[in-house]
């Protein structure tokens, strides 16, 4: 089964551009470097709030992925404003991760997918 992970964070709006440039570098090396991650998406749904997604092939993909996560967030830790939430679930049976170039809700700003 799917397994999935959303962390939300808050940062500081005045240091956005500088923590996506360092944070999507992140993502995308480590999407290639962790075995089972299938797709990422990273979504500003407020002026300093954002969501990251990443959707493995299982639970073990991901918790194996833990650490590397961790990593990346004490790397932002100057944008960063409050602790971030992390939530992990299974994803049920049936949905499978969005094919490249389709939309979805517009709940948010999309800025990147790894």
């Amino acid at each position: 089964m799917l397994y999935g992970r959303w962390t939300i964070f808050y940062f500081d709006a005045s240091k956005k551009d500088a923590m996506l440039s360092h944070l999507t570098s992140q993502l995308d090396t480590a999407t290639k470097e962790l075995a089972g991650a299938v797709q990422g998406r990273l979504v500003q749904v407020a002026e300093n709030r954002m969501v990251v997604h990443a959707i493995y092939e299982n639970k073990d993909a991901a918790e194996a992925a833990a650490e590397r996560a961790s990593g990346i967030r004490a790397s932002m830790g100057e944008s960063v404003t409050e602790t971030p939430h992390d939530k992990r679930r299974g994803v049920g049976l049936g949905c499978r991760p969005r094919k490249s170039g389709a939309r979805v809700a517009d709940t948010g700003r999309q800025l990147h997918d790894f």
